[in-house]
């Protein structure tokens, strides 16, 4: 059975949750797959080192989605406002067309309800990817994310003209009653 491990600093043990060298392993497992350049399109991670800094950096609410076996995703949230955040997955080729949305909407439940305090709670969780990742948006609407709409103008990394980024959100409502 799957299950999310979040990444954190504990600092009784001073050391993180989850061990740096199995971070590091997924960054590899991320790059050797090619899934590092379609999940970080802007090029701001392109080496476990800084897949660590990332983790570890003020902002970044990072999980790892996995069973006894393996890892199956690792998930993150950032660029966080007053009630929301932006969501990311990256899943693994074992999960994809079999469990990544029934993980994905695991994911976004922990994230609405167990991250929640009574002094603070994500009320939406948004999402942006390159307008051109017809998966990745068929993904967010399995999720039961709505469209905001593209942006059109935005390049990344890769890529030599501007492709744009699509838009969307989910509300906690949305899965707490879903």
């Amino acid at each position: 059975m799957s299950k999310i491990i979040p990444y954190v600093f504990e600092p009784d043990k001073r050391t993180w949750s989850i061990p740096d060298q199995l971070m590091a392993q997924v960054f590899v497992k991320m790059h050797d797959l090619g899934i590092d350049r379609t999940v970080f399109v802007n090029g701001t991670v392109i080496n476990y080192l800084q897949w660590l800094l990332f983790c570890q950096a003020k902002g970044n609410v990072v999980n790892i989605v996995g069973n006894e076996k393996e890892v199956e995703a690792v998930t993150w949230l950032n660029s966080f406002g007053f009630n929301y955040a932006f969501g990311h997955f990256c899943f693994f080729p074992q999960t994809w067309g079999k469990n990544s949305v029934e993980l994905g909407k695991m994911v976004l439940k922990y994230w609405f309800e167990d991250l929640s305090t009574d002094a603070w709670g994500l009320d939406v969780i948004m999402g942006q990817v390159p307008a051109n990742n017809e998966r990745a948006i068929d993904f967010t609407d399995k999720l039961g994310m709505s469209p905001l709409g593209t942006v059109p103008g935005i390049r990344y990394k890769d890529s030599d003209e501007a492709i744009g980024s699509y838009f969307c959100y989910i509300e906690r409502k949305d899965i707490s009653h879903g």
